[in-house]
């Protein structure tokens, strides 16, 4: 008799869950790195700290070392391993392993000198794609969260090689920031805007303010730590629950404010039109309601990687309206001084040109002290010089 047929194959095994919590979004998971597992005394007690808002086993907190990371480039970014090797800095290896660690498992990363002061669960409900606006200009990586295999994670990775070597290297702060970091992240993101303008491409914009960081200009940082007054949380309700932090400035509970300030640009849930519009308004009030320091966040001593370079460039990014009277106040100088008229023509229509840049300058600083920076960020600045500056080089 003839054989008996074979079997027939089994299944395929069904795709791994979603971490527990995460609703077939965003991962329940931290990612921390450090370049060996014994972490320094000022941030030893980080794991635990983020134990007490995401307990396990709804959350899974992964602290990354270099072997770890360069493993993880090795068996699953091979194609990176040469650019991720020749790397001058660390922070670069760095840089490059946060987006590998959230592309392959999805998750949200932070530096180890953000702790947590409530649950991040509000802050990834619903969204696909989470990058934060740097309270300077543009976008940062300090914090980061998106779901496993996303796109754009891919589309940043596969831009490293490309961006290693630039002829604007011209020092270690611009070497790290426009290679893998927060400039680069910013000029990617940009990019994929242009590529992508579906909704669903899109990432969640969360605002300095909600992830408590403070501009590098701005040393005073007691607002971080400061309670709120009576007068700030009277009335502040949305839904039904009180904005306001507890007595003594306590963390906020999970179901806080936060995530309504999520400048959300994922695409909307299927609802009636009335529905929509309610959920739109409830979103402005609450944006409105917000006060700035209900963030789930708070920062300790970080340590960073800027050398002398990088003072410098921050020095004239913080004093930029003074360096631009200074060269208006060179050019005035410098007309009276032309006794034959020979440059008096070109050196006016830069001295226009200069005072121009100042009075938008300080109309934007007098705009933000007005509205506040929840309302406006760097929006003049960013328009004028940041965006085409990227476009100009990085395009």
């Amino acid at each position: 008799p003839p054989p008996p047929p074979p079997p027939p194959p089994p299944p395929p095994p069904p795709p791994p869950a979603p971490a527990a919590g995460s609703d077939g979004g965003i991962p329940t998971i931290i990612h921390q790195m450090y370049k060996t597992a014994d972490l320094p005394a000022k941030w030893a007690n980080a794991p635990a700290a983020w134990a007490v808002h995401h307990p396990p086993p709804e959350y899974q907190y992964m602290l990354w070392t270099d072997e770890s990371l360069r493993e993880l480039i090795t068996t699953d970014y091979p194609w990176l391993l040469p650019t991720y090797d020749a790397y001058p800095y660390p922070t670069q290896r760095w840089d490059a392993s946060r987006y590998a660690v959230l592309h392959k498992y999805g998750g949200l990363y932070a530096d180890l000198d953000l702790h947590p002061a409530a649950s991040v669960a509000p802050l990834l409900r619903g969204q696909t794609l989470i990058l934060p606006y740097t309270p300077n200009i543009g976008l940062t990586n300090a914090v980061m969260a998106a779901t496993k295999g996303h796109a754009f994670l891919e589309f940043v990775l596969r831009g490293l090689p490309q961006y290693a070597h630039a002829w604007y290297h011209v020092s270690k702060h611009n070497t790290v920031l426009s290679s893998t970091g927060s400039t680069y992240i910013w000029a990617r993101y940009m990019t994929w805007s242009r590529e992508h303008p579906e909704p669903t491409s899109a990432a969640g914009l969360l605002p300095p303010e909600d992830w408590g960081k403070c501009s590098y200009c701005d040393r005073r940082r007691a607002t971080l730590d400061k309670p709120p007054s009576p007068q700030a949380n009277a009335g502040a309700e949305v839904d039904g629950q009180h904005a306001g932090v507890p007595e003594g400035g306590a963390a906020p509970q999970e179901e806080s404010l936060m995530p309504h300030r999520l400048n959300s640009l994922a695409a909307p849930q299927e609802t009636s039109a009335a529905s929509e519009s309610a959920a739109s308004a409830s979103v402005w009030s609450a944006a409105e309601q917000m006060p700035p320091w209900q963030s789930p966040f708070k920062h300790l001593q970080g340590s960073s990687w800027h050398s002398g370079d990088s003072e410098l460039q921050l020095f004239l990014f913080c004093h930029v309206n003074e360096l631009a009277l200074l060269v208006v106040f060179v050019l005035v100088w410098q007309c009276t001084r032309d006794r034959d008229h020979r440059w008096r023509p070109r050196l006016a229509v830069l001295g226009w040109i200069a005072a121009l840049v100042t009075l938008v300058l300080l109309a934007q600083r007098g705009m933000r002290q007005y509205f506040g920076e929840v309302l406006l960020r760097n929006p003049i600045s960013e328009a004028l010089i940041g965006r085409p500056w990227i476009w100009l080089i990085m395009s």
